[in-house]
């Protein structure tokens, strides 16, 4: 016997997809100021936090953020919105959020000299999901093609988002029109 279970994200309704009131805008209805730390103690960045509908303080990043080199030395300062692509979870499609980097951003290095300067721009990108055609998603790419070295841009370009167990890392493809996803473990090396 062949069971097949398909889902769609062309549904009426979507699984929590109001946790953080209308995104429509990249910014949730609530937030809260706080400061990330790393594993040593020193803070690793300062800024908003969204909360869901139940109160909850989240792992995702809005509004203007001040990160931190382990060394406590400046990492870099710019502005974060959340967005929201839908998934298909075990009970039927769900929204599954994210943070994206916007506007504009200063990057140092580890002595907090100024490195660069960029701006990033939303472009709506494909992601696949477990839902059959994947959906798309907002996200924040630098524009200037030609002022940093591809590797540095990616590297930019990345999104971590830490979660309970570990950390979901998001990136764009190479042609820069896809979103792919890694998971890393938090706790292997």
């Amino acid at each position: 016997m062949l069971l097949s279970i398909g889902c769609t994200t062309k549904r009426a309704f979507v699984f929590n997809e109001h946790d953080f009131g209308d995104l429509k805008h990249g910014y949730p209805k609530k937030t809260q100021v706080d400061t990330i730390f790393y594993s040593d103690g020193s803070i690793k960045g300062i800024g908003q936090f969204a909360i869901d509908s139940q109160g909850q303080i989240s792992n995702y990043k809005t509004g203007t953020w001040t990160e931190y080199n382990s060394n406590g030395s400046l990492k870099g300062i710019g502005g974060y919105k959340m967005g929201e692509y839908v998934n298909c979870c075990m009970g039927g499609p769900c929204t599954q959020f994210y943070h994206y980097k916007i506007g504009e951003w200063q990057y140092f290095d580890e002595h907090g000299k100024l490195s660069y300067e960029v701006k990033y721009e939303p472009k709506s990108l494909h992601i696949d999901t477990s839902c059959e055609g994947g959906d798309n998603l907002t996200y924040g790419l630098i524009e200037e093609k030609n002022v940093i070295v591809d590797s540095v841009r990616h590297q930019l370009n990345t999104i971590e988002i830490e979660e309970q167990d570990g950390y979901l890392i998001m990136f764009p493809s190479e042609s820069e029109d896809k979103i792919a996803l890694e998971w890393k473990n938090k706790h292997v090396p």
